[in-house]
């Protein structure tokens, strides 16, 4: 029952709506026919007679005003560095024309601490480069900033780390089999490279190193201790007929050096042992340690390193012995 005493008397619904998503209107109206008592009519306070209720309130329309978020081009990752373009269309009645505020998510959409920029014109689109924040629950937020309850989110994407292949910061090794010995000890450098790894630290599954002979031939049972080195950490190899296999090989982020080192034996002179080249065919199952996300690797072929055993020449007396004095005559 509601009393309205004597008077002009305003009043004021309030509620909770569930369940909004945007574009959603909820109109509430209010007419001379919404009003009624036990009997179907408007109860006067006695001693007064029943009267009419005159008069009318316009309904109110509310409505989810906010944007459709997407990144062009629409892809379910992007790398760190690379250009996308945000785009946000208004769904409802968002304030047109003005600013707009865009920030990202790291989380899922729970919080949005990072700020992409306080102020950009509320055209619909913005550009930006996608940032060192590697990670599998990324999203994009535009908020109006006349109508900061006007926003709207994108949906979820991965940012992921980036592998570059390239030549180690000394070069290529040297030749290594100059050696008067018929086998050089595990220490002998075969092959080095660099790999650079930015934005999340990169897990390589399976790294393969082709290897070859000619000559004399250099047997696969000729090729032991192979390990390649990062710094500190090392990797064991297994030397296949035609290829060295290192798994689980890890690259922290920035430039890191590795080198291939091990022992060949029964040289003889003319044996020849090619390593390489490694091209980024040659990484498989590269995934991002934080995004955790397959990665493409790029950059340029490490050349092959060849590594001969070279013979020798000794002078000495003909078998013969040395010819007689030809000049007497």
């Amino acid at each position: 029952a509601v009393s309205v005493p004597s008077g002009t008397q305003e009043f004021i619904l309030v509620g909770t709506v569930n369940n909004l998503t945007l574009g959603k209107s909820m109109l509430v109206t209010l007419t001379t026919g919404n009003l009624s008592g036990p009997s179907g009519a408007v109860s006067l306070v006695s001693p007064l007679p029943a009267a009419a209720v005159t008069g009318s309130v316009t309904g109110k329309t509310h409505t989810v005003n906010g944007y459709t978020v997407t990144l062009s081009p629409a892809q379910a990752s992007y790398t760190v560095g690379s250009s996308v373009t945000i785009n946000w269309s208004p769904v409802g009645s968002p304030s047109a024309g003005g600013t707009v505020k865009l920030e990202y998510s790291t989380n899922g959409g729970v919080t949005y601490p990072n700020l992409i920029t306080t102020s950009t014109a509320n055209d619909g689109s913005e550009p930006w480069t996608i940032p060192n924040a590697t990670g599998s629950n990324i999203r994009v937020r535009v908020t109006n900033n006349a109508e900061t309850t006007a926003k709207g989110v994108s949906s979820l994407f991965t940012i992921k780390g980036t592998l570059v292949l390239g030549a180690h910061s000394s070069g290529p090794v040297g030749n290594n089999f100059a050696t008067a010995g018929t086998s050089v000890p595990s220490t002998t450098q075969l092959f080095r490279f660099s790999l650079t790894a930015s934005g999340e630290q990169v897990n390589i599954g399976t790294l393969t190193l082709p290897w070859s002979s000619t000559g004399a031939t250099v047997a696969q049972a000729d090729i032991t201790s192979v390990v390649l080195t990062r710094g500190a950490t090392t990797f064991t190899g297994t030397v296949g007929a035609a290829s060295i296999t290192f798994s689980n090989v890890t690259v922290p982020i920035g430039a890191q050096d590795f080198v291939v080192t091990g022992a060949v034996g029964a040289l003889t002179p003319g044996d020849n042992l090619t390593v390489g080249a490694l091209a980024t065919t040659n990484l498989t199952t590269v995934l991002g340690a934080s995004s955790n996300t397959s990665i493409t690797p790029t950059g340029a072929t490490v050349a092959a390193a060849g590594h001969t055993k070279p013979g020798t020449l000794v002078l000495g007396a003909h078998s013969s012995g040395p010819v007689g004095n030809n000049f007497a005559t």
